[in-house]
């Protein structure tokens, strides 16, 4: 017990140096959530890509990311949206004016509970205990967990999922705080302008967490105005130990109508303006609303814009980390952005896969390979050993990818016994347990068969040395001069002893064959967990790479424990260490 918990402790703390050198390696290289958003528009705003930083704690050192990946990191609380609100026809100003914003307005924080969720279903979708997902969506509903639940809803019924979306806007809107700007009073969700001759009626959302957001309704009247300023979009921060600046000039309706014109900051807005560029050093994190005048001539008009400084956290959203796989939290080990799926849910039915695959291969290849080497050792330099020893070499020298197309060529497309590829022939599964058992079968014999020639020819050549060598021992010439049968001298004395190295190897080559079957499952269109790593570092899908990586580190250390528990078996002399 204690050797296995000092190995236990030993693999611990491998796996954490690894997973951190991993971790480390794949965040230096391109690929990203910055990198992919850049390459799929290349026309993306700076902005963007500073607050996607932020929001990805990409900005951060590489040890901090992986802290948050090992332990998790809070949900970032997002500011309110505003969605986009049509001109508002307007006679006369001094006539007032309203209009209800619930309808325009959105708290991206708002978390339903269960019960409005359920309430919500049963009016949309009364059928949705009947479907097929109706065990899943009761699970989400009673872990209260909104995004798997919308997850669910939406693959059966996308209609349904939308709707649903716009209820949940429709009562987070009621958790936001309305403002009047410039004018505008606010009542409720309500904003109303009573008079005044701005053509523009400007307001400002906060949520719960502090968090900012301005908007303005563009209003057509009779008479004609003309705009100062075009509108600024919302801006962040890129470094909070540096002064934020911004050129307010460049938003200016007529560009070149510099000369004259004034900007002044109101209602206390933070900073200050010096010859039209605004500049501040935000403190805390947040996003703020900042409200100024422009002047030209006789002509004046308030404006405002929003800055982002910082990532709040939020309150009751977690993002677990790896860590937490291991208490039975599945989505712990992360999204992949690839299959936009849960790395557990990808990895998981292809380990099924490639087990399916390497059990059957790892069988036949010890139940030929260890007869075969012994065989062959015991008629050293005969005709059957130079045959065996050819077909081994053979073995081990055929490319897998060019031997697995001869296959597929011949007892797929020549004779067609078999199939070319893929797992399982499609709606199988309502023909009975029988059935799907028979017909994955038949998919499995010709990789299961190209896959396990490789390692009959590898063992075989590593059982055959193993006897070799032990065959002129003394304690084999011992046996003999003793009597003993030859049946019994060679497996119980000298195939015990040949095993030891051999038991090495193969404790080895079992990760190498659970990983390594990549150009077999590549060939045959076999879902597997090699030809999943292969895709995660082409898509540079970085939570799935990681995930299989550490998943080959730990059968390389669990083979090795494999390795060292086989001894005590085939070598009795071990059991006295």
């Amino acid at each position: 017990m204690l050797y296995l918990a000092r190995r236990s402790l030993q693999m611990l703390l491998i796996l954490v140096v690894l997973s951190a050198a991993l971790f480390g390696l794949l965040a230096s290289m391109p690929g990203n959530p910055v990198d992919l958003l850049i390459t799929s528009n290349p026309n993306v705003k700076p902005e963007d890509i500073i607050r996607l930083r932020r929001l990805r704690g990409l900005d951060r050192p590489w040890y901090v990311q992986y802290f948050r990946w090992i332990y998790g990191h809070g949900e970032p609380a997002r500011p309110p949206v505003v969605h986009k609100i049509p001109p508002q026809h307007v006679r006369d100003l001094d006539g007032g004016f309203a209009i209800d914003l619930s309808e325009y307005l959105a708290d991206p924080n708002f978390m339903p509970n269960s019960d409005d969720f359920a309430l919500w279903l049963k009016e949309l979708w009364p059928s949705w205990p009947e479907t097929k997902n109706s065990a899943l969506i009761k699970q989400a509903l009673v872990a209260k967990d909104s995004a798997k639940l919308m997850e669910l809803i939406g693959e059966a019924n996308p209609l349904v999922q939308s709707q649903l979306a716009r209820k949940i806007e429709l009562r987070s809107a009621k958790q936001l705080t309305l403002k009047g700007l410039f004018g505008a009073q606010a009542d409720g969700l309500v904003l109303k302008k009573s008079d005044g001759q701005d053509p523009r009626a400007w307001f400002l959302v906060s949520n719960s967490y502090g968090q900012q957001k301005t908007g303005r309704i563009a209003l057509h009247t009779d008479g004609h105005h003309q705009d100062l300023m075009r509108e600024i979009a919302p801006q962040t921060v890129e470094n909070d130990d540096k002064t934020f600046s911004l050129d307010l000039k460049k938003f200016l309706a007529d560009e070149t109508a510099q000369q004259d014109v004034t900007f002044t900051l109101l209602n206390d807005s933070p900073g200050i303006i010096d010859n039209g560029v605004y500049t501040n050093k935000f403190h805390g994190e947040g996003q703020q609303a900042i409200l100024a005048k422009v002047t030209r001539g006789s002509m004046s008009e308030s404006f405002a814009f929003d800055v982002e400084h910082g990532v709040i956290g939020h309150e009751k959203k977690f993002n677990r980390g790896f860590l937490f796989f291991f208490v039975g939290d599945k989505n712990a080990l992360g999204f992949s952005h690839a299959y936009k799926r849960p790395v557990y849910d990808i990895s998981a039915g292809r380990i099924a896969n490639t087990i399916q695959l390497m059990l059957p291969a790892l069988l036949i290849s010890l139940l030929f390979a260890i007869p075969l080497g012994v065989w062959s050792a015991l008629r050293q330099y005969s005709l059957g050993d130079y045959v065996i020893n050819f077909l081994a070499f053979l073995g081990i020298s055929l490319p897998v990818f060019w031997f697995g197309i001869m296959m597929i060529f011949v007892f797929a497309e020549m004779f067609q016994l078999l199939p070319a590829g893929g797992v399982a022939t499609p709606g199988i599964s309502s023909e009975g347990s029988l059935a799907v058992l028979l017909d994955r079968l038949k998919y499995a014999i010709l990789p299961t068969m190209v896959l396990s020639i490789f390692y009959v020819g590898r063992w075989l050549r590593y059982m055959r040395a193993a006897m070799l060598e032990v065959l002129p021992m003394d304690y084999i010439r011992t046996a003999r001069a003793k009597g003993l049968s030859e049946k019994k001298v060679i497996l119980k004395h000298a195939l015990r002893n040949a095993l030891v190295p051999v038991v090495t190897v193969l404790a080895i080559s079992i990760p190498s064959l659970f990983g390594g079957a990549v150009l077999t499952e590549t060939v045959f269109s076999w879902p597997g967990i090699g030809r999943l790593q292969y895709e995660a570092v082409i898509n540079s899908d970085y939570y799935v790479a990681i995930v299989v990586f550490l998943l080959e580190a730990m059968l390389v250390m669990a083979g090795n424990l494999l390795a060292d528990l086989a001894y005590v078996l085939v070598d009795p002399r071990m059991r006295k260490v």
